[in-house]
């Protein structure tokens, strides 16, 4: 699966310190051109340092791309699945942990984010902020953390390990408390679809899933905190998921 070579290959936490360090670079650079590079850098400068971290360590390693990045053939009932499994989450999430944000200081990062969200929508244009957030996001962040890093960590422990560890490092990409727990459900799903379904697709429709059903929540006015009887219909929604997951 990967890293087989001590010296050239960069392990899982080596590889999320090097996209932190290029990302912090991408949005030092753009400040310098403002405009368009800023505006984009703000929304996806980490995602564009996803994939340069992935073309440095594969190219470094000389890894085969598939195998390392778990591009596998998967079913069309798992793709269904996840998104399912997606959309199901968010609004499991949105009822029931999205209440934390409104707890002292996480209202105000929530705010902070949107106003981030609204800036970039007003400069990019609202098509290219949704293709930024629910395929672009997605594509590049799964193939890194639960693509390389998660599929690299497997080959040097147990999968449960290997699926903690990756979730944290997710999760704490996500700066505030309130917002590294709620992603973190997120990511440990993804990991463990990866996981039973040995390819890294089934996790990118359900990241699109999970972000596509937060950006339609915010673009038709529907609170980000759901009521409590959406728990029921996120439960089945999740379930059917599960269920079709099974059938491989």
């Amino acid at each position: 699966m990967g890293f087989r070579h001590p010296v050239q290959v960069l392990h899982g936490v080596s590889a999320y310190c090097l996209m932190l360090v290029l990302s912090l670079g991408l949005l030092w650079l753009a400040q310098w051109f403002g405009g368009l590079p800023a505006a984009f850098a703000r929304v996806g400068a980490m995602q564009v340092a996803c994939l340069l971290t992935i073309a440095l360590v594969v190219g470094t390693g000389r890894l085969a791309i598939a195998p390392t990045l778990g591009l596998a053939r998967c079913s069309w009932s798992s793709l269904v699945a996840a998104l399912l499994l997606g959309g199901g989450l968010m609004v499991l999430v949105a009822a029931t942990l999205a209440r934390l944000y409104y707890l002292g200081e996480a209202e105000d990062h929530a705010r902070a984010v949107d106003e981030v969200l609204g800036e970039a929508r007003v400069q990019l244009g609202g098509l290219t902020l949704a293709l930024m957030v629910v395929a672009f996001a997605p594509l590049s962040e799964e193939l890194l953390f639960r693509g390389l890093i998660l599929r690299g960590m497997l080959d040097r422990f147990p999968p449960w390990a290997a699926v903690l560890v990756t979730t944290v490092l997710f999760a704490m990409l996500h700066a505030h408390p309130v917002h590294s727990l709620v992603t973190g459900v997120l990511g440990l799903a993804c990991a463990i679809v990866v996981i039973r379904q040995g390819s890294i697709w089934p996790a990118v429709i359900m990241h699109a899933a999970w972000n596509g059903s937060a950006m339609l929540m915010d673009e038709t006015g529907v609170p980000g905190v759901l009521p409590l009887w959406t728990i029921a219909p996120a439960l089945v929604m999740i379930g059917g998921g599960i269920l079709l997951m099974g059938r491989r």
